[in-house]
């Protein structure tokens, strides 16, 4: 496989590779000492992270001047010496120097030819002499499978030659083997300790579903990519598992079947080619045995569970030590695992393709007993039933295996329903829905109830897979139209997703079948004040209080719907009977103290925000209503502090940020303000508040450029929307004013600001703004010149606009009035209308 294609699928090992190469860059940079062994079953993936980081390491250019690379084919069958790997090590030398395209040198071919034409001992010291220059400042990095059968093949002398020569020479290896063998483990081996082991670990369900979403992604197959995440597809996943037992391979092997609708022969058939093609490996490994060993083996397959060492004694008609003594050698051997508990261990095989391999030798015309178990992990009870009626009445195989499979699963679901349905309900009590839905997604799948669609559609809601969780209420109504729970959980589902009128529909044939559920009316009340109905709204909240007079949630609801009609009183008193019956319930108090801010009752605001917070203090809405509240009151530095609290709770509020990017601006720290403004957008925050405040920020800040194109991105984004926003010309203005005197700077600036408020047809918007800055200039620490200056730039460059005449005479009557040091008469010359505009602005009382 390319390079690529190794590394789109590459699952679990990520932190491994990494580690390796780093291992290998320290050997070569700064001499450490590192040689690894990786040991794992057939099939687990040792070839593919060697692959791996063959590919990463050949890529890195800082070591392609200090490194040589020998990777030895994968069954080097013609090693007997130690001469005999120099000469593969020669060769893979040269298959490299021709795959490198010249990043490696090539080794000269006749010296290594003349090796041939020598005694052994006289060939097998020019070799390591020809290696040893070859490598001279540079790294071997030798790449090494299947050791164990290399160093069977060296003996022990040369194992010995080898291990000098890695020692006295500038060698890394990286090599793979099925088991930590005894060459490299017993202590009187010439590699004893000699090597990093680590043991690769199987793959678990979650990291087998990434590596086939890795293999449908890098194929392009979408219906794969979209099936392995449906319970279907997560029970074909197990499936695959309970054959794989997290064998890499077989995963591949499998994934194109994951999807298709084949027959089950197709299905048997590929499955037992993958067993055939086992097989000869798996009875080549039972021949390396002793008699006894393979006695154990074939029990262990037969027996297709853990068992203690007493009974595998018992079993094969051995003594506890001879077993004992013979499950050691093949625990070392890599055939069987073994689990410690107690003072007992319990053995099983440690690939279960093995035992699957040897126990279809074992059948004689009955179905196999493990691939019955795979029917009824890979289709459902309702799959395994249509594929039956379907069934032609030649498929004798087929139907075979289909009512094995079915009267096993008949047997078992009754069972299952209920180690389901408890641990489902414990899960819903601890609050984890992840694992309460799969639990329901089991249910479903076994079943099909119109509870278990319920409780899916539950679970899924409360996870916000609102999508999902609609498809399930839909089955549910689809089972029993006449179930008004399915009816009312269809309505939140449509409500979540803002289908306000479906959402009504539902809630309406909900209360139909059962009017009488209070539940239902205040659902139906809220979806009716989604679409603006707010007295057809009030009406379901007085039913819903009518059913269920002490309900603090219906009142609250009341309330909320008299505030949208504008009836704050009558609202004000629904609250109160609210808190009567709910004292704890802070969102009452957040609702009427919202009211109150309608009012601009601010005080009172504030109470009901604190009792809020005494209520509940962790409740971060409630911080961030208090910290808006004080800022109405102008106790900026207190609302800080409330708006840090709310951020504190919930860092990811991005209201709180926007509110306290707000009120930084207000305080001038733009700095700070514009830091919170970005992590508000970076959180969600899409108003026009806080993107054009960010403008206003980053030119208050003489952030001249970035503030111009904030803004114009601002005004494209919401100066043409369906409300128009234009944020704050004021603020911006003023802002301009206050950072200069220069009047070429000024020009400058203002120009460009016509210019762009021109481009997005809101050129008004700036005059109103040049209006309201005016109060800045009234300041005694501004002078007269630099006043007058501010007014002659202004004229320069908007006299001819329409739009800025009236702007440009309150300016000029401002600047007058304050050089004259407030003589009324200036502001005569203005017409009455005119005048009363000005006044304010210059802080003068109306009469």
């Amino acid at each position: 496989m390319s390079a690529e294609v190794l590394e789109a699928i590459f699952v679990q090992r990520q932190e491994l590779a990494h580690n390796l190469i780093e291992c290998i860059r320290d050997r070569i940079l700064a001499s450490a000492r590192h040689h690894t062994l990786l040991t794992g079953a057939r099939g687990i993936g040792k070839t593919h992270l060697v692959s791996l980081v063959y590919h990463r390491i050949r890529d890195m250019k800082d070591l392609q001047e200090h490194i040589l690379i020998a990777w030895l084919s994968e069954e080097e069958w013609s090693v007997t010496s130690f001469l005999d790997l120099l000469l593969c090590v020669f060769q893979a030398l040269q298959e490299e120097s021709k795959n490198s395209k010249g990043t490696q040198p090539c080794l000269p071919t006749e010296r290594v030819e003349s090796l041939y034409e020598l005694p052994i001992e006289d060939a097998e010291s020019d070799g390591a002499a020809l290696l040893k220059e070859f490598i001279g400042d540079r790294t071997l990095l030798l790449l090494v499978e299947n050791l164990d059968d290399l160093f069977s093949g060296l003996g022990k002398d040369g194992q010995k030659q080898l291990c000098t020569f890695l020692e006295e020479n500038n060698c890394i290896i990286l090599a793979t083997a099925q088991s930590y063998f005894k060459d490299v483990k017993q202590k009187n081996a010439p590699f004893y300790g000699f090597f990093r082991h680590e043991e690769l670990k199987d793959l678990n369900t979650s990291e087998a579903t990434q590596l086939l979403a890795n293999i449908a992604k890098l194929k392009g197959n979408s219906a794969l990519e979209s099936f392995i995440q449906t319970p279907t597809g997560r029970d074909r996943i197990k499936a695959v598992h309970f054959l794989a037992g997290g064998n890499h391979r077989l995963y591949v092997i499998f994934s194109e079947f994951l999807t298709h609708q084949e027959s089950l022969d197709q299905l048997v058939d590929a499955f037992m080619r993958t067993l055939d093609d086992l097989t000869p490996y798996y009875q080549e490994r039972m021949r390396f045995l002793s008699p006894q060993q393979r006695k154990i083996v074939d029990f262990l397959c037969d027996r297709r569970q853990a068992v203690t060492v007493k009974e595998i004694a018992q079993r094969c008609f051995m003594t506890h030590q001879t077993a004992s003594s013979q499950l050691k050698k093949v625990l070392e051997m890599g055939y069987v695992r073994s689990e410690p508990i107690g003072r007992e261990s319990y053995y099983e095989l440690r690939e279960p393709l093995m035992r699957f391999c040897l126990e279809v030798k074992k059948q004689r015309g009955e179905p196999v007993r493990l691939f019955v178990d795979f029917l009824r992990i890979w289709y459902t009870r309702t799959d395994l039933e249509q594929r039956l009626g379907r069934l032609p009445p030649n498929a004798k195989l087929e139907r075979e295996y289909l009512l094995h499979a079915l009267r096993e699963t008949e047997e078992e679901a009754e069972e299952i329903v209920e180690i389901c349905l408890e641990d489902y309900y414990a899960y819903l009590e601890e609050e984890n829905f992840a694992q309460a839905l799969q639990i329901a997604q089991e249910l479903v799948a076994i079943r099909g109830h119109i509870e278990d669609w319920l409780e899916q559609g539950y679970c899924l809601g409360v996870l916000g897979r609102i999508e999902e969780a609609l498809a399930s209420f839909s089955k549910a109504i689809k089972l029993d139209p006449n179930e008004p729970i399915a009816w009312f959980n269809r309505g939140i589902a449509l409500r979540c997703l803002e289908r306000y009128e479906e959402a009504l529909a539902s809630f309406n044939k909900g209360l139909e079948l059962n009017p009488n559920e209070s539940i239902t009316w205040r659902n139906r009340g809220a979806t009716l004040g989604n679409l603006g109905r707010h007295e057809d709204a009030l009406i379901s909240y007085d039913k819903a209080i009518e059913l269920e007079p002490a309900n603090a949630n219906a009142l609250i609801n009341r309330g909320a719907a008299l505030g949208n009609l504008g009836r704050y009183e009558e609202a004000l008193v629904s609250y109160d009977k609210a808190i009567e019956l709910d004292p704890t319930n802070a969102n009452a108090l957040i609702n009427q103290g919202v009211v109150f801010s309608k009012l601009r009752r601010y005080n009172e605001a504030l109470v009901c925000a604190d009792k809020a917070i005494e209520l509940d203090p962790n409740y971060g809405l409630v911080w961030n209503y208090q910290g808006w509240v004080l800022g109405q009151l102008e106790r900026y530095d207190e609302a800080l502090t409330s708006y840090d609290k709310a951020i504190e709770l919930d860092p990811t509020d991005a209201d709180g940020w926007f509110n306290r990017g707000w009120l930084l601006g207000e305080l001038g720290s733009y700095d700070e303000g514009l830091e919170s403004c970005d992590k508000a957008i970076e959180l969600g925050e899409q108003s026009s508040f806080v993107f054009l405040n960010r403008a206003e920020y980053l030119l208050a800040l003489n952030r001249w450029e970035d503030g111009i194109a904030a803004l114009d991105k601002a005004l494209h984004r919401f100066a043409h929307a369906d409300e128009p926003d234009t944020g704050d010309e004021k603020a911006i203005i003023r802002n301009l004013f206050k950072s200069t005197h220069d009047a070429s700077i000024w020009r400058s600036r203002i120009s460009t600001l016509i210019e762009l408020y021109d481009k997005h047809q809101v050129i008004s918007a700036l005059g109103q703004g040049l209006v309201r800055s005016i109060p800045e200039l009234m300041s005694e620490m501004v002078s007269d010149k630099a006043r007058q200056t501010w007014l002659e730039v202004w004229q320069e460059l908007t006299s001819d606009r329409t739009q800025f005449q009236l702007p440009l005479r309150l300016l000029n009557i401002a600047v007058r009035y304050r050089e004259t040091k407030g003589d009324k008469r200036v502001l005569l010359q203005l017409p009455i209308e005119e005048r009363n505009l000005l006044k304010p602005l210059l802080r003068i009382d109306q009469p």
